[in-house]
């Protein structure tokens, strides 16, 4: 992923960094996309942020499945809309069924097994 000088953009606690929350307020004042989209992004697990406009947005789910991957895609879309930046979208997963794993596949979102 090459991430340099990382920091947590957003958690499951609701805390944001104040670079993500001034390119999410620059894209609302801006209308760059829809608000419902943005509140959409809030409710992702993680965002991990770094230098040079990179950033991954993290679903978590013991297993897997269609919804968390299409949670990934569809958050990380927004994200690239509101920062013009490169997003990875992810799943963090303890279990990965095959039918799951093409979909990732198809949809570009990268998975990472958590050892149980």
């Amino acid at each position: 992923m090459r991430f340099e000088s990382t920091y947590v953009g957003l958690n499951q606690d609701g805390l944001t960094d104040p670079r993500l929350t001034q390119s999410v307020e620059r894209a609302v004042r801006s209308r760059v996309t829809a608000p419902e989209r943005i509140v959409d992004l809030y409710e992702a697990d993680l965002i991990v942020s770094a230098n040079h406009n990179r950033h991954m947005v993290v679903e978590v789910s013991v297993t897997a499945d269609n919804s968390d991957i299409d949670c990934a895609r569809a958050r990380a879309d927004v994200l690239a809309e509101i920062t013009g930046g490169e997003v990875t979208p992810a799943v963090f997963t303890a279990n990965l069924n095959a039918p799951q794993r093409e979909l990732a596949e198809a949809q570009s979102v990268e998975v990472f097994m958590v050892p149980t």
